[in-house]
């Protein structure tokens, strides 16, 4: 069983080398094509294709889980147990599906 798991191991090593490669050329066509584009005005329609276009930056806001979490104990702490509940009752959950987990040693 052991030298089962070395040879997977070590296809699971070629395989992501090669993932690992095609994720730098892929990076380095999109950087190409990026620079295409920004040249013809950040929006180029190619027939039979689609339409390549620079989207302009932006800023996600997201929520800190751990100082909401820590404002909701709070606000109970000081008898604003209701506001607490109407805040705990806007957060959302979504269920991650188990699976294997590979930690490789450091060295």
């Amino acid at each position: 069983m052991h030298n089962d798991l070395e040879i997977l191991l070590s296809d699971l090593e070629t395989v992501d080398a090669e993932i690992a490669a095609l994720t730098e050329r892929r990076e380095t066509i999109r950087a190409a094509l990026s620079e295409v584009v920004a040249a013809a005005g950040n929006r180029v329609a190619i027939a039979g294709y689609g339409v390549l276009a620079i989207r302009p930056p932006s800023v996600a806001k997201i929520w800190d889980g751990k100082a909401l979490d820590g404002l909701m104990h709070s606000l109970r702490e000081t008898g604003f147990a209701d506001l607490a509940n109407e805040i705990d009752a806007c957060r959302k959950q979504s269920a991650r599906v188990g699976g294997l987990s590979i930690t490789r040693d450091r060295g």
